[in-house]
């Protein structure tokens, strides 16, 4: 398993997709960003940011995510839909499916006058 540093392509690009995986498990558990951000430990504007890649996921507040609602995060991680219940499994899917659906997001970029 190659290991790589903090700003590879491929470290930034797997950072990018658990961000995704991030911002579809708190969907799938219809919790807003501020209730995940309570949950987690943390700031909503730190969610925010994890969920969008630009910060990187902390492991401490996975966990606590995890613990809050009850439900694993290897999906956040891995991406495998591991230990899921069912329901769950389901709207993760579902999901994946609509970002695949729509192609690659968009960057927004800001015009400052």
């Amino acid at each position: 398993m190659p290991i790589y540093s903090d700003d590879s392509p491929e470290a930034t690009a797997m950072a990018a997709q658990q961000a995704e995986r991030l911002r579809r498990l708190r969907s799938a558990v219809a919790k807003s960003q501020a209730a995940a951000a309570r949950a987690a430990g943390v700031s909503k504007d730190a969610w925010n940011r994890m969920e969008l890649g630009t910060y990187r996921i902390n492991a401490l507040a996975l966990a606590r995510f995890g613990q809050t609602y009850d439900i694993p995060t290897e999906y956040v991680i891995s991406g495998r839909l591991i230990g899921l219940p069912e329901h769950l499994n389901r709207v993760v899917a579902a999901l994946e499916a609509r970002d695949a659906a729509a192609g690659p997001p968009q960057v927004l970029t800001r015009v400052w006058k």
